[in-house]
C-alpha cells in the first residue's frame, strides 16, 4: 500500500484558547491557511482542571482530488484515563474508537504512572466521503459509560457522552493537570493511501473486572466490533459460551464506523473455554481464559518531603497533624488505614502532642490501624553509611507492631535507587518487609519497569539475608491511575491497564497494591475519601481494601519461597544532587566518619574508667541529625526558576544546620573521650595526644597547628619529622605522618616548648608577618625533568604542566594512561555554554541576580523516555594551571600546581606521593564562581588498565556494575562509600574520594542513560559539582571548596584491604593538644607514652565499633566481616567484662562466626 501525506499537524506545547462551542470547550485549526494549532494537551472527561468535559479539537482542511486515507493520530496517554476519541467528519459521519494504549518500557512515555503508555489509532476515511473541496474533521474526547462500566451498571448506556456521569469534588487547582486524565499529542497526519481494508474485525477479550450477576460473580468480558468507515457493521455477531449465548447489536449505537465495545458479563466462566464468535456466515474459535480475582491492597499514604514543598517546620506539622486526622478516621471508620512515611514524623509527635493523643496513636499502631516506615525518613541509599542505616530504625522499632500482622516494615519513597545493603540491614533488624517507590524522574531507563512488573520479590542482600519487598513505580498510583478526584467508570480504564500488566502466569500473587491516595507533603484531608466504597458497590473484583503496607506484604508473604529472588544492584541515580552542596556533603562525609569512631572511643574508655559514659543524649540527637543530612530533599521546590527567592536559602540552611549539629558533636565527643584517655593514661603537657580510630593496624597523619620553634618527640626524644603546610604569625600548620599505628592504640607526643600563653591572649612575635610566602619550600623544576623519588617517577606534560606518566618505582607499574585527553588533576568543567567570564569578581552577586533564564533543554536533565537517544552536547573547558615545584616531605614529595579560570578560581592542586606505602594524595582547592546555567565540574583521574573491571563499595559488600547492576540501574554515574577499586591485568588501583563520593568512567556525564554500564574504562572522574537537576537543589555552587583523594597500587583485588583502604583514607588520626592548663598532674608523665585500647585483638578482616548503651554497665560490639567469605572473629575480654551473647562465649572469649559480609553484635556487660 502506497502512500503520501495530504496534510500534518504539528502539536504546539503552549495552551491553547479553548472557546466553548455547543458546551464543549474547542480549538480550532486551519492547515490550508495555517490559521490556529493542534494543542499538545487534550483533557479527557474525567480531567478535574479540563471542567470534566470532553475537549474537541476540530481541523478544517482542503482537497484538491478525493482519495482513500487514513488519519494517523499518535499521542500518549499520560496520566489517568485514556478517554474514547469520537472522530466526525463534515459533520455527517460520526465514530468511536476505544485506544488501546501501548506500554512496552518506560522509555515510550514521559510520565511517572504504573499505567501511561502511547497510542497509534489510524483511521480509514474513503475517498467517497473526501470529495474535493472543504471539510471539517473533529477529534472529541468523550466516553461511552456502558463500554467501561458494562450495560446497565450505574444506568450506563451506550450514548457517547462528554461527562463522567457521576458527581465528583471540585478540582484542587493547586495541582493543574498533574493527577489529570489528558492526552498529549505527538503528530497528527491525513495520509493517502492506495486502499483501505474494508472487512470488520471482531475481538473478544476478557477482562479484570467481576460483577455481581444473578447470585453469582461473573467476569466481564469485551466483545469489540470495529468496521471500516463507509461499510456497515456486521449484523448479527453471537457468541457461544458453554451453556451461555448472547448476540451483540450494533445497529442503533448512533456510529457509522469505528468500534463499538459490549462488556457483558459471562457466568460460569471460571475456567478456560472455548468459545465460537459467529459474524454474519462466518465461525471464529477462539480459547480464552478468566482473568482472576484480583484483591488491590489501596494504601493511603501522604509522601515526606524534609522541605521542597514548604519550610521543613511546617511540613513536620503538616505530618503530624495528618496523624491527627488518621485518628479521627479511625474512629468513624475502624477499617481506614494509614501508613506515615518517617518515624521522624512520630518522634516528631511524641514531642509535640498531649499524652491523650499520644496514646490514641500508640493503640492505633499496635491495632494494625497505622503504619511506621521503620526508616527515619526517606534517605539516598548511595550516600548513608551502615551504622546511619541500623540508627535510622531506633525509634521505630521501640514501635508496637501491628497485633493484625505482627510485622514490621520499612518503606523508601520518591528516590529512585536502593542500595543492596538494604535487606541485610532489615534482615538483621528483625524487619520483615520492605517497600519502594521510585519516582523515575530523571531516573529511567529502557528496562526501568522491569523490577516492578517482577514485585514482590525476595530481596537479597550480600550476606544471603532476604526481606519480603514490592518496588512500586510511584507513590501516587491511583490518582495516576484514575485521575483525581476518581469516577468509576474512568478508574476501570486506569486499574485494567494496571492489572493486566501483572496478569501473566509467571506472577503468583493475587493481592497487588495500590500506593498512595495523595502526593508530597499533603493534607490528608485533600483526597478523595470515598472512592473504594463506590467501587466496591460497582465490581466484585478486582476488589479494594484499604490496608498498611505491612498488611499487603502480609496477604503475598505465604508465597515467599516461590516468589522471584532479586539479587541485583541499582545504582544511583538521584545521589548525583549532592553534588549541587558540594561543602556540605563534604561536613557530612567528614561526620559519618567521625561519629561511629568517637562512640566506639567513648565505649572503650568506658571499660577502663568506669567512672565515664558515653553521652548518649547527644550521640543519638547527632544519628538523627545524620538521617536528615541524608535524606533526599535539599531545598526549595522552586529553586531554579526563582534562584534568588528566601525559601531557597532558607529550605538548604534548615539542612545545613543538621550537618553541622550532627559534626559538632562528634567533634566534640571525640575531643571528651581524648580527654578523658589522656586522664586515664595520666599523661601531663604540654605534648599532644593521637588515636587510630580503626580495628586495624594504619599508617595515619593528623594536622596540627605548632609555635615556631617547637618539635614533637618520639620515644627515643628526637624530633618527629614534620610537613610544614603553611606558617603565619609564628603558628604553623603542619602535618604529622606517624607510620603504622596498632588497632585502638594511643600515643601521647611531648613537646619541646609548651603554651605558657595565659587566657587573655598573646601577642604575635615581634618581627612576625600576617602575609605567610605561599609558595615556601617549593622547589621549580624543569617540565621536562622527571620528578624522581624513591617510591615514584612522574613525568609531566608539557601542555597542561599536570602528570602525564606516574611510575611505581617498586612494581614497575604505570598508573596513568599516556593517551588520555586529560591529566591527572586535571579540572573539567562541563556546561550548556562556555563560561565567557573570566573570574568571579566579573559576575553579578547572586542576590543581583533577577534577570536569569535557564535552558532545559539537554537529556542530562531530563527524563529519559526517548530511545537511543544521543549524548547531550557539552562544551568542556579546563582552567589553566601551572606547575609552582616540588617540596620533600618526611614520607615522600609534594608537588603544587595553581590557576583558574571558566569559572573555576584561584586553583590549587597538590600531589602527595608517599614513598613507603605505594598511597598518593591528590588535592584540590577552587573557588566556584555562581553559574546558573546547567553545569558540573570534574576531577580527572585517568588511570591505566588493560581489560579494567571496576567495583565500588556499599555500607556491606562489594558492587561489580558490569555484572551486578540489575535492570533500570544508574549506570551513568555512580556513588561510593569507600573505596572505587581498577582491577586490570596490571593490578589494581583503590582509588577514594575523602569529600564527596559520586564518580564516573570513561566520559562525563551526557545525559545518555544506558541500560548497562559501560565496560572497559579505567579513568575515573570525580563527579564534585553540578546543578543539573530542575529543581530541590541550589541553583549555584560557588564559593571555596576543597576536593582530597587517596588512590594507591596493590597487586589484586581484595575487598577487605580495599575496604580498609578507603575507610583509612576518610578517617585519619584523632589529635589532641595536652596543655598545663586543662590538665595539672604534678606526677604525671611528660614523656613519650603509648598504649592500647582494644577492647578485642586486632582483626583486619572484621571492622568493630563499639557503642555504649543507655545502661553504662552493657557494650555491644558490632562486627562486619569485611571479607567475601566466612570468618570466625575471636576477642579476648578484659577482665571485669563478660559477653551476653551465649553462643561461642568460653569464659572472658568471645568467638564469632561471620558470613560473608556479614554482621554480627555481641553484648558485654561488667561482671
Amino acid at each position: 500500500m502506497t502512500s503520501s501525506s495530504l496534510w500534518s499537524c504539528t502539536p504546539n506545547p503552549a495552551d491553547p484558547q479553548w472557546l466553548v462551542e455547543d458546551g464543549l470547550p474547542t480549538a480550532r485549526l486551519d492547515v490550508s491557511t495555517g490559521a490556529g494549532t493542534w494543542p499538545a494537551v487534550q483533557p479527557g472527561v474525567f480531567d478535574a482542571s479540563g471542567g470534566y468535559r470532553g475537549h474537541r479539537v476540530v481541523v478544517e482542511f482542503e482537497l484538491q482530488s478525493a482519495a482513500d486515507a487514513v488519519l494517523s493520530l499518535r499521542f500518549s496517554a499520560e496520566r489517568g484515563p485514556c478517554p474514547d476519541l469520537e472522530i466526525t467528519l463534515d459533520g455527517i459521519h460520526r465514530g468511536l474508537f476505544h485506544p488501546v494504549v501501548t506500554r512496552r518500557d518506560r522509555t515510550q512515555t514521559g510520565e511517572p504512572g504504573p499505567v501511561a503508555g502511547v497510542v497509534h489509532l489510524e483511521v480509514g476515511l474513503p475517498a467517497a466521503w473526501l470529495a474535493p473541496g472543504r471539510h471539517t474533521l473533529t477529534v472529541t474526547t468523550a466516553i461511552d459509560r456502558a463500554a467501561a462500566l458494562g450495560e446497565g451498571r450505574l444506568a450506563a448506556t451506550h450514548e457517547v457522552t462528554y461527562g463522567p456521569g457521576e458527581v465528583l469534588p471540585a478540582a484542587r487547582s493547586h495541582y493543574g493537570r498533574w493527577f489529570g486524565a489528558y492526552l498529549r499529542w505527538s503528530a497528527v497526519a491525513l495520509i493517502a493511501v492506495s486502499s483501505l481494508p474494508t472487512e470488520p474485525v471482531v475481538a473478544l477479550r476478557p477482562t479484570p473486572l467481576f460483577v455481581h450477576h444473578d447470585g453469582a460473580e461473573a467476569p466481564l468480558v469485551d466483545v469489540d466490533v470495529t468496521w471500516a468507515a463507509g461499510t456497515s457493521p456486521p449484523e448479527p455477531v453471537s457468541v457461544e459460551w458453554p451453556g451461555f449465548r448472547t448476540q451483540v447489536t450494533v445497529a442503533g449505537s448512533g456510529r457509522d464506523f469505528g468500534m463499538f465495545r459490549a462488556r457483558m458479563p459471562v457466568p460460569g466462566f471460571d475456567a478456560v473455554a472455548d468459545v465460537n464468535v459467529r459474524v454474519g456466515h462466518d465461525t471464529h474459535r477462539l480459547r480464552v481464559s478468566p482473568c482472576r480475582r484480583w484483591t488491590l491492597h489501596l494504601i493511603p499514604h501522604v509522601h515526606l518531603d524534609l522541605g521542597f514543598t514548604d519550610a521543613q517546620g511546617k511540613v513536620l506539622e503538616l505530618h503530624c497533624r495528618n496523624i491527627d486526622r488518621a485518628l479521627a478516621r479511625i474512629d468513624l471508620d475502624p477499617d481506614f488505614r494509614f501508613c506515615v512515611d518517617g518515624s521522624v514524623v512520630v518522634a516528631e509527635y511524641l514531642r509535640t502532642r498531649a499524652p491523650a493523643r499520644i496514646a490514641l496513636m500508640y493503640r492505633a499502631i499496635a491495632d494494625g490501624r497505622i503504619g511506621i516506615n521503620a526508616f527515619h525518613s526517606n534517605f539516598l541509599t548511595g550516600v548513608v553509611g551502615l551504622e546511619e542505616l541500623y540508627r535510622s530504625t531506633d525509634l521505630a522499632l521501640t514501635l508496637p507492631t501491628s497485633t493484625i500482622t505482627g510485622m514490621r516494615y520499612a518503606n523508601l519513597t520518591d528516590v529512585p535507587t536502593y542500595s543492596r545493603s538494604i535487606p541485610s540491614v532489615l534482615a538483621d533488624l528483625g524487619i520483615e518487609g520492605f517497600v519502594g517507590m521510585s519516582n523515575h524522574g530523571r531516573a529511567a531507563t529502557d528496562t526501568s519497569d522491569e523490577l516492578h512488573l517482577l514485585s514482590p520479590v525476595r530481596w537479597q542482600g550480600p550476606d544471603g539475608q532476604e526481606v519480603l519487598a514490592h518496588f512500586a513505580d510511584h507513590y501516587s498510583q491511583l490518582r495516576f491511575m484514575a485521575a483525581d478526584p476518581q469516577a468509576v467508570a474512568g478508574a476501570t480504564n486506569g486499574l485494567e491497564r494496571y492489572v493486566e500488566r501483572y496478569e501473566r502466569p509467571d506472577y503468583l500473587p493475587t493481592d497487588l497494591a495500590v500506593i498512595g491516595t495523595h502526593a508530597d507533603n499533603e493534607d490528608l484531608a485533600d483526597g478523595d475519601t470515598g472512592f473504594v466504597e463506590r467501587w466496591n458497590a460497582v465490581f466484585a473484583w478486582p476488589r479494594f481494601r484499604v490496608s498498611t503496607f505491612d498488611e499487603y506484604l502480609a496477604s503475598v508473604a505465604p508465597l515467599a519461597d516461590e516468589l522471584p529472588l532479586w539479587r541485583s544492584e541499582t545504582g544511583t541515580f538521584w545521589e548525583d544532587g549532592v553534588g549541587s552542596a558540594a561543602n556540605e556533603f563534604a561536613a557530612y562525609r567528614r561526620t559519618q566518619v567521625l561519629l561511629p569512631a568517637a562512640e566506639t572511643l567513648g565505649a572503650l574508655v568506658s571499660v577502663v574508667d568506669s567512672n565515664v559514659r558515653t553521652n548518649r543524649t547527644e550521640l543519638d540527637r547527632a544519628w538523627s541529625d545524620l538521617s536528615i543530612a541524608a535524606e533526599h530533599t535539599l531545598t526549595w521546590s522552586r529553586s531554579m526558576s526563582h534562584p534568588h527567592a528566601s525559601p531557597v536559602a532558607d529550605q538548604l540552611g534548615w539542612k545545613t544546620r543538621y550537618i553541622n549539629d550532627a559534626q559538632r558533636v562528634a567533634v566534640d565527643e571525640m575531643r571528651r573521650h581524648l580527654a578523658q584517655l589522656s586522664e586515664r593514661a595520666d599523661v601531663r603537657g604540654p605534648g599532644f595526644l593521637v588515636f587510630n580510630p580503626h580495628a586495624w593496624t594504619a599508617d595515619l597523619d593528623c594536622e596540627l597547628d605548632l609555635s615556631d620553634g617547637v618539635d614533637l618527640l618520639d620515644r627515643d626524644s628526637e624530633p618527629i619529622p614534620l610537613e610544614m603546610l603553611s606558617s603565619c604569625a609564628g603558628l604553623r600548620r603542619v602535618r604529622l605522618p606517624l607510620g603504622a599505628l596498632p588497632a585502638h592504640s594511643w600515643r601521647f607526643l611531648p613537646m619541646t616548648a609548651g603554651h605558657f600563653t595565659v587566657p587573655g591572649g598573646e601577642v604575635a612575635p615581634h618581627g612576625t608577618t600576617s602575609e605567610p610566602e605561599r609558595h615556601h619550600g617549593f622547589a621549580r623544576t624543569p617540565l621536562d625533568e622527571p620528578i624522581i623519588t624513591p617510591g615514584w617517577e612522574v613525568v609531566l606534560d608539557p601542555k597542561t604542566q599536570l602528570p602525564r606518566s606516574i611510575r611505581h618505582r617498586p612494581t614497575g607499574r604505570e598508573l596513568l594512561d599516556e593517551a588520555a585527553a586529560v591529566r591527572l588533576g586535571q579540572i573539567v568543567r562541563a556546561g550548556e555554554t562556555r563560561f565567557v567570564a573570566a573570574a568571579s569578581d566579573k559576575l553579578a552577586r547572586p542576590a543581583d541576580v533577577h534577570g536569569h533564564r535557564r535552558e532545559r533543554t539537554l537529556p542530562i536533565e531530563n527524563f529519559r523516555y526517548v530511545a537511543d537517544p544521543e549524548p547531550s552536547h557539552l562544551v568542556t573547558d579546563s582552567p589553566e594551571l601551572a606547575y609552582v615545584g616540588r617540596k620533600s616531605t618526611p614520607d615522600g614529595m609534594r608537588l603544587r600546581w595553581c590557576g583558574g579560570g571558566f569559572g573555576v578560581d584561584d586553583v590549587t592542586v597538590e600531589l602527595l606521593l608517599r614513598d613507603d606505602t605505594g598511597v598518593c594524595d591528590l588535592d584540590v582547592r577552587l573557588t566556584k564562581a555562581p553559574c546558573l546555567d546547567m553545569e558540573a565540574v570534574y576531577v580527572c583521574f585517568p588511570f591505566r588498565g588493560t581489560a579494567p573491571v571496576l567495583r565500588y563499595d556499599r555500607p556491606l559488600g562489594w558492587v561489580c556494575p558490569s555484572t551486578d547492576h540489575g535492570p533500570g540501574a544508574s549506570n551513568e554515574w555512580g556513588a561510593v562509600t569507600n573505596t572505587v577499586s581498577l582491577q586490570s591485568q596490571e593490578g589494581e588501583v583503590r582509588w577514594t574520594p575523602l569529600d564527596t563520593p559520586l564518580f564516573t568512567t570513561g566520559d562525563v556525564v551526557r545525559g545518555i542513560w544506558p541500560t548497562s554500564f559501560p565496560q572497559g574504562a579505567s579513568h575515573l572522574y570525580s563527579y564534585a559539582m553540578n546543578n543539573f537537576w530542575p529543581c530541590n537543589v541550589p541553583p549555584w555552587q560557588p564559593g571555596p571548596t576543597r576536593f582530597r583523594y587517596r588512590f594507591e597500587v596493590a597487586a589484586e583485588f581484595d575487598p577487605a584491604a580495599s575496604t580498609r583502604f578507603g575507610r583509612t583514607a576518610r578517617l585519619g588520626a584523632q589529635a589532641s593538644e595536652i596543655l598545663p592548663l586543662d590538665r595539672f598532674a604534678p606526677t604525671g608523665s611528660t614523656a613519650y607514652r603509648e598504649g592500647n585500647l582494644g577492647l578485642v585483638r586486632p582483626d583486619v578482616d572484621v571492622d568493630v565499633q563499639v557503642r555504649q548503651g543507655d545502661d553504662p554497665t552493657r557494650l555491644t560490639l558490632h562486627l562486619t566481616n569485611l571479607r567475601d567469605h566466612d570468618v570466625t572473629f575471636r576477642a579476648g575480654l578484659p577482665d571485669g567484662l563478660r559477653s551476653q551473647s551465649p553462643d561461642g562465649a568460653v569464659g572472658n572469649e568471645v568467638a564469632v562466626q561471620l558470613v560473608a559480609f556479614g554482621v554480627a553484635h555481641v553484648r558485654v556487660s561488667r561482671l
